[in-house]
C-alpha cells in the first residue's frame, strides 16, 4: 500500500469511528423515546468529539500494529535527548506565533471552519480531549504520516520531496475540519515533524515534538489579555525563531531508520 492508500486508512478509520460513534448514539436517543433531529444527533457528536477522534486513533493504529508496516516501526522508538533541542524550539515557536495570531487577529469565520466544535468536546469532555489531541492523536498521526507515508516514500525520493508530500498529505488529512488555516499549519507542522524523523531517525521524537505542538494552543487562553504591541512581537519574534531553528535543523546530519 502506497502514501495515498494509507492516507485514506488513516481518514477512513477517523471516519468509521466517527460513523459507529454516532450510530450509538442515535440508538441511545431513539431508545430513550426521543425523537432524534439532525440538530440533536449533531449537536451529540460535537459533544463527544474527543471519543469519536480517541476511538478512530485507537482503530489505526490497532491496524497498523497487526501489519507487517507495524513491525517495521520499532526501529524508530528511540530518542537521543541532544537532538531534540533544535525540533521543540522549533515547534514551539512556530505554534505559539501561530495560536497568538489566531487569537489577536480579526479572521473570516470561513478560514476557521468548524473549529469551534473542539472548544465544546474540550469543554464537555475535558479528560477524553486531553488524551485524544495531546496524546493519541499525536502517536497515531506519526505513525502515519512520518513512519509509514514519509518512510515509505523516502526510499523512491529525496528527503525534501519525501517530506513535503508526508506534509501535504498531512495537511489535507485536516480537511474535515473544514479549516483552511488548520489544513495550513497542519502543513507547516508537518514539515517540522518531517525534518524532526529525517534528521533525527526517532519516530519517538517526531510524536514528542508533534504533542507539545498541540500543547502550544494554550497561549491562545491568554494572548488577548497581552497589549497589541506584545502580540505582535511574539507572532513576529516566534516566526523569526522558528525559521532560524528549522535552517539550523537542516544543517544537521540526518539519523538513520
Amino acid at each position: 500500500m502506497g502514501a495515498v492508500g494509507w492516507t485514506l486508512l488513516f481518514l477512513l478509520s477517523q471516519m468509521a469511528a466517527s460513523g459507529i460513534g454516532a450510530a450509538i448514539l442515535s440508538m441511545t436517543a431513539a431508545g430513550s423515546g426521543g425523537a432524534v433531529s439532525p440538530e440533536l444527533m449533531m449537536a451529540q457528536v460535537s459533544k463527544n468529539l474527543s471519543a469519536l477522534s480517541l476511538a478512530g486513533s485507537a482503530l489505526f493504529l490497532l491496524i497498523v500494529l497487526f501489519s507487517r508496516k507495524g513491525r517495521d516501526l520499532w526501529c524508530g522508538w528511540r530518542v537521543s535527548p541532544g537532538k531534540a533541542a533544535l525540533p521543540l524550539a522549533a515547534i514551539v515557536l512556530f505554534a505559539s506565533a501561530w495560536n497568538v495570531a489566531l487569537a489577536s487577529l480579526p479572521l473570516d469565520g470561513n478560514l476557521l471552519g468548524n473549529t469551534a466544535a473542539m472548544g465544546e468536546a474540550a469543554a464537555a469532555q475535558p479528560l477524553l480531549y486531553l488524551l485524544a489531541v495531546y496524546v493519541a492523536a499525536p502517536v497515531a498521526e506519526e505513525v502515519a504520516f512520518r513512519g509509514i507515508v514519509q518512510g515509505g516514500l523516502r526510499r523512491v525520493m529525496s528527503a525534501p520531496a519525501a517530506i513535503a508530500c508526508g506534509a501535504l498529505l498531512f495537511g489535507l488529512a485536516h480537511v474535515m475540519t473544514g479549516s483552511l488555516l488548520t489544513i495550513l499549519f497542519a502543513c507547516l507542522g508537518g514539515a517540522v515533524f518531517g525534518l524532526t524523523y529525517e534528521k533525527t531517525g526517532s519516530l519517538l521524537l517526531a510524536i514528542l515534538v508533534h504533542g507539545v505542538g498541540n500543547l502550544c494552543d494554550f497561549a491562545s487562553a491568554f494572548a488577548g489579555a497581552l497589549p497589541p504591541t506584545v502580540q505582535g512581537a511574539w507572532i513576529i519574534l516566534g516566526l523569526a525563531g522558528a525559521v532560524w531553528a528549522v535552517v539550523r535543523l537542516t544543517r544537521c546530519p540526518g539519523g538513520t531508520r
